[in-house]
């Protein structure tokens, strides 16, 4: 990046100045020499030529003169230049012709590598942010700049300078010079006009000179001996807008000053409207700091630091203006608070002046009351039996009614089971007479079969034995001696098996037993019925516990629910709060011990006492209700490094490893002798949790010291003073705290009104818990008894089965056993038909005839046997498939007499159990009957009773009654409790005086007087409150966002010094009660340290040296210049006082932090420069050579002549 050099004529010599126009667009080195020799104005540098040399005005070459580089975002002919910054800073224009060559030719190598540098950035493009708010909703301050808009053209922001020209300004003659729009880096030794330019900045923008630090009138600042001075600046303007040209005439003579904007004269008003809306800030140390003004920051106080930092964040005006709004409301609070405690204090005077009067009021208006609320309550007593009686017997009425319901739903549910019983009896009759008729027809068929089968069998063989007879008829008779001899050994042997006679195998023995097993099955199945029965009867009772489960879990969760209640509240009051619960319980088990959740959710009070709820809630603070508990200390290590160090939570959490218990906490005196002056308990004892949180309760917060009564009146304060043992007690709705003197026996006491309980009033009923969980687990084990008995049940059903498989083994080898005795009986008829059947044949055989005729007769014979055969073979294939068409509807009638049955069951046990059902509706409705006959008889009685005592109370006891009845009767024992309560205090209580009354009643008429204005100032405190809590609500989270912004850039930035830093926002050191609401107290406290060994200490003008004084300026300026909103910013000779190594890093920083896209403006003005430093291409150097030791004449063109020779020479 080449450097710009600045040339200023002598002070002593007038001269005018003319400015050299832009180059045109160059694509090669050649051009680029050509640009350097031409003295480009935009791409390589603009040099303005002046005369300041002799008297006569012909020194041509004398002058100012500006050589400045420019490299953008985006070059318009797309080239880079890039010199040696800090060789052309040091030594100007070397007369040393090698020196200069060799530059060059450095110059020239990094000016190739910056042109592959830009490409690279070209091709980057930066996210845009969107700030967009949801329709609706009140837009977010932002305090973190958003992505200017960046002109495509030039990448100039809106508001920053374009161009500065100066004339007869302080050092300079004439001069124009260009920055470049993110950071310009001027340089140049001591003397020689840098921070002029400073200077003319803040002028020209219309800003006082009082301001810089120097002179305090404008004449100072115009050149010496020169009259007439002025500044010109060009900003850059809004999107498709004409920049902005301001210019300031300075009049030495008159010390005056005007204005013009684009060439028309303006006020300087009109100017600083102009400047703000720019939202440009000189008078802002955050963003323009003069070399003059560098000590000052660091004196600035931490409160002024606060408002300059707010001045500088982006949309800071907002932010300004919240907190001024803030300053106000929350003044005028604190005076109303101031008089609010004035008011209260004066009342609690005259209240306490009141008090011995008002014990006598009240007992004499008590008095009064007691006696007409005993009458009251009389007359009260009787109707609220009325309205009981009523109420019971509409309650009869309607169940009877609900009765006369499901009685007709019964009587309709039971005719449609009747009329199905009827048609299933009556199907099952007709199965049974079909089945009847069926097994008759089919055993008929049978025996049809059996018979045909046998005359054909017979009808076969004599066919066959015929036709043998006929084929051998011609060799029968050879052989007929042999087949008579045959036939007669055949029955010979028929006759001795025929003689041996029948089988005498007995079947009874067999009969019986398969009526046996008939009768054992049917018994089986009983067993099976009685256990279906059984267990449908189990699931109807798991069925009846299941509910029960619910309706107890349900109790349980709406128990509970209470818990949730208080979460919802504690989240809306404290959301970090809440967070840490929900990350606790989603963690417990990183936890050795066990870690409780705040009291808020762990307390309640007992329920018999649930009327002190408001006097536990006050004992305990807000802080205290939402502390975490630990039994263990490393679980208070772990919770607290989990929740506020690394989730940034901020909650309480206390551990109570090596606390008492409870119990070893000692009260004052024990709880039978509290009890004994009049207190219902000491606090501990009203509240019921987990020990440990009633542990940290009593040792943070004293609840074991602390008594607790009801009514002042049972309360014996003498003799609480007089043992000394209490310094604090509870009575009613008022606090007590009790002083004692250290001289001698006296004690005072002070009173405070306590106010209704708002975090504890929804409570768990923990006895009501406990006795759900024993019912559940009563629950939980009858289940396990019904599955017991399920388990058995399901075991007899398998132990049955397996007996059924048994005895249907058994009856089926029965079965085989009587068939084979049924065929060996039927071998022995057979043997006898076989017997007459041989014996005709051999009968026949002896009475043959002639072969002839026998030939003949035998014929005749088959052709009877053929026609008789062919008619028994169709008789006997029509009854097979009769028998077919039986076996097959026989079937089908088994089937539907077995599923007939089962309904016939089914049906029989629904109806069973309906008639069960309707027995106990009719016993129910005749007991009901009998209770409503009952109830009427109550109602009227009591009615005549209630009636009678109307009559006799008077008008105001009526209304009264009418105003207690219309807001809702207590419950009958309550009445009757209140009553004797009264009658017994009536008793005891004594007669007072009316002018006791009358004192009492003219001091309270007072004290209500000051209790309105009171209310009234309330309302006043209680609007500014919201208006405080509004106006802070838009202020402190974009101030802590933006602190918290700061501080990590700040924090970074000395960490890579390796040194320690930070930013923080304090509330500052304001006491009392409403130090909460001093916000003029907050400041920005910056602590840094420069030694390992040393504690972060305050930035102050004087605790730290001048470097280090810089170094923390320049980082905290550069940390807040990201969140800027001006579109530009200056420094001037921040780096005195550092070494090499800070100076070094912070250019470093500077450089990194101005170069990015969405960086603004910045102008850095050193009068030194390291050599090495990093430069970047976005970044412009301003090398500003004026002073003593330059040349009398001196001409640009012949410096730069030998460098464009060896550029052009290398092309």
């Amino acid at each position: 990046m080449p450097a710009a050099v600045v040339r200023s004529g002598s002070s002593a010599t007038p001269s005018t100045g003319k400015s050299l126009s832009t180059s045109t667009k160059a694509e090669a080195v050649k051009a680029q020499s050509e640009i350097l020799a031409r003295n480009s104005a935009r791409d390589s540098g603009t040099f303005v030529d002046g005369d300041s040399g002799s008297e006569d005005g012909n020194d041509e070459d004398h002058g100012s003169a500006i050589m400045q580089a420019k490299r953008e975002g985006q070059m318009r002919d797309g080239r880079t230049s890039r010199g040696n910054a800090a060789e052309s800073g040091s030594q100007g224009t070397s007369r040393n012709p090698a020196k200069r060559q060799r530059t060059i030719n450095d110059n020239q190598a990094r000016r190739d590598e910056g042109l592959e540098r830009e490409q690279e950035y070209e091709e980057y493009e930066e996210p845009e942010e969107d700030g967009e708010e949801p329709e609706g909703a009140e837009a977010e301050i932002e305090v973190e700049r958003a992505v200017a808009e960046r002109d495509a053209h030039d990448a100039y922001i809106p508001g920053s300078i374009v161009r500065v020209e100066l004339h007869n300004f302080v050092t300079y003659d004439h001069v124009i010079f260009h920055p470049g729009p993110y950071l310009n880096m001027i340089i140049g030794p001591n003397g020689t006009g840098k921070s002029t330019i400073a200077c003319a900045i803040a002028l020209g923008l219309g800003y006082k000179p009082a301001l810089l630090g120097r002179a305090n009138d404008v004449a100072s600042f115009v050149k010496q001996t020169k009259g007439i001075g002025w500044i010109e600046l060009e900003l850059k303007g809004h999107p498709a807008q004409p920049n902005l040209v301001v210019r300031r005439n300075l009049k030495e003579k008159q010390n005056t000053s005007n204005f013009l904007i684009n060439g028309v004269k303006r006020s300087s008003k009109e100017v600083t409207e102009k400047v703000r809306e720019y939202n440009i800030q000189i008078d802002n140390l955050c963003s323009f700091l003069p070399q003059d003004k560098v000590t000052e920051f660091a004196r600035m106080t931490p409160k002024e630091l606060l408002v300059e930092t707010i001045k500088a964040a982006a949309d800071g005006a907002t932010l300004l203006k919240h907190y001024h709004r803030l300053l106000d409301y929350s003044k005028m609070l604190r005076v109303i608070n101031s008089e609010l405690r004035t008011s209260r204090e004066e009342c609690e005077q005259l209240q306490q002046q009141n008090q011995r009067l008002q014990r006598d009021a009240d007992r004499h208006a008590e008095r009064q009351q007691m006696a007409e609320r005993v009458e009251i309550l009389e007359v009260a007593l009787k109707m609220a039996e009325l309205m009981k009686a009523h109420h019971m017997a509409r309650k009869l009425i309607e169940r009877k009614r609900v009765f006369r319901m499901r009685f007709v739903e019964f009587t309709a549910r039971m005719k449609p089971l009747t009329e199905r019983l009827e048609e299933v009896q009556e199907m099952e009759s007709k199965l049974k007479a079909t089945n009847k008729v069926q097994t008759d027809h089919q055993e008929k068929t049978q025996r049809a079969v059996r018979k045909l089968e046998g005359e054909l069998k017979k009808l076969a063989m004599f066919k066959q034995k015929t036709e043998l007879e006929l084929d051998g008829l011609a060799n029968n008779e050879r052989g007929r001696a042999k087949q008579v001899e045959t036939l007669k050994e055949a029955i010979a042997e028929l006759e001795e098996r025929v003689a041996a006679g029948a089988p005498t195998v007995e079947t009874s023995n067999v009969d019986k037993r398969l009526g046996d097993i008939r009768r054992q099955q049917v018994g089986l199945m009983r067993r099976v019925q009685d256990s279906n029965e059984e267990a449908s009867r189990i699931q109807e009772q798991a069925s009846t516990n299941k509910r029960q489960v619910e309706r107890v879990s349900t109790q349980l969760r709406n128990l509970n629910s209470v818990k949730n209640v208080r979460f919802e509240a504690l989240r809306s009051s404290d959301a970090g709060c809440a967070k840490a619960v929900e990350w606790l319980r989603e963690n417990k088990q990183m936890f050795t011990g066990r870690v409780y959740e705040p009291a808020l959710l762990e307390l309640e009070v007992v329920p018999e006492h649930k009327n002190l709820t408001h006097a536990v809630e006050r004992l305990i603070s807000w802080k205290q209700l939402k502390t975490f508990v630990c039994e263990l200390r490393a679980d208070y290590d772990l919770l607290n490094q989990k929740l506020n160090d690394e989730l940034k939570l901020h909650v309480n959490i206390e551990d109570i490893e090596g606390m008492h218990e409870v119990e070893q906490f000692q009260p004052p005196m024990s709880r039978q002798d509290v009890r004994k002056l009049g207190f219902v308990d000491y606090a501990i004892h009203l509240v019921n949790g987990p020990n440990a949180i009633r542990d940290f309760l009593c040792f943070k917060a004293g609840l074991h010291k602390i008594p607790v009564a009801v009514d002042s009146c049972a309360v014996n304060v003498a003799r609480i003073e007089a043992s000394r043992k209490f310094n604090r007690y509870i009575v009613g709705d008022v606090s007590y705290s009790i002083t004692y003197s250290q001289y001698n026996n006296s004690a005072s006491s002070e009173s405070q009104l306590i106010k209704n309980a708002r975090n504890l009033v929804h409570s768990i009923d923990r006895k009501k818990v406990e006795q759900l969980d024993r019912e559940m687990k009563e629950l939980h084990e009858q289940m396990t008894t019904l599955q017991a008995s399920m388990a058995k049940i399901e075991t007899e059903k398998a132990k049955v089965s397996a007996e059924s498989t048994q005895l249907d083994e058994e009856k089926n080898d029965l079965i085989s056993r009587k068939k084979e005795v049924e065929r060996a009986l039927r071998a022995y008829n057979e043997d006898k038909v076989n017997l007459n059947a041989k014996q005709e044949n051999l009968k026949r055989l002896l009475e043959k005839p002639s072969v002839e005729g026998q030939r003949k007769r035998l014929k005749a014979k088959l052709a009877d046997a053929a026609i008789r055969l062919t008619t028994l073979a169709q008789d006997l294939k029509s009854h097979r498939l009769t028998e077919l068409h039986q076996l097959h509807e026989s079937n089908l009638l088994r089937l539907a007499t077995i599923q007939t049955i089962a309904n016939l069951n089914k049906v029989k046990e629904v109806i069973s159990i309906a008639n069960g059902e309707g027995d106990q509706m009719r016993e129910d409705a005749q007991t009901l009957s009998l209770d409503l006959k009952r109830a009427k008889k109550r109602v009227m009685r009591l009615h005549a009773e209630s009636h009678q005592a109307l009559q006799e109370c008077p008008l105001h006891i009526t209304q009264k009654l009418q105003e207690m009845q219309e807001g809702g009767l207590p419950s009958r024992d309550e009445m009757l409790t209140e009553q004797a309560e009264l009658r017994a205090n009536l008793d005891g209580a004594p007669q007072i005086s009316d002018d006791i009354v009358r004192r009492y009643e003219e001091k309270k008429a007072k004290i209500e007087e000051l209790e309105r204005i009171i209310e009234e100032k309330e309302n006043t405190q209680a609007q500014l409150t919201a208006k405080v809590a509004k106006y802070r609500a838009k202020w402190e989270p974009p101030l802590r966002r933006l602190i918290n912004k700061v501080n990590e850039k700040f924090s970074d930035a000395f960490e890579r010094f390796n040194c320690g830093g930070e930013v923080a926002l304090s509330q500052g050191n304001a006491t009392g009660e409403d130090a909460d609401l001093a916000f003029e107290e907050w400041c920005v406290e910056i602590r840094v340290k420069f030694r390992e060994k040393e504690e972060l200490q305050l930035l102050t003008g004087e605790r730290q040296s001048g470097g280090e004084r810089s170094l923390s300026t320049i980082m905290y300026l550069m940390s807040l210049t990201e969140l800027g909103s001006s579109p530009f910013s200056l420094v001037d000779e921040i780096n005195q006082g550092m070494d090499q190594r800070a100076e070094r890093l912070v250019h470093d920083q500077m450089v990194l932090t101005t170069c990015r896209a969405k960086a603004s403006q910045y102008f850095l003005i050193t009068p030194k420069l390291l050599t090495g430093l990093k430069y970047h291409p976005l970044m412009r150097v301003l090398i500003i050579n004026n002073g003593d030791y330059l040349p009398s004449k001196f001409s640009m063109r012949d410096y730069i002549q030998p460098k464009s020779n060896t550029i052009t020479a290398r092309a």
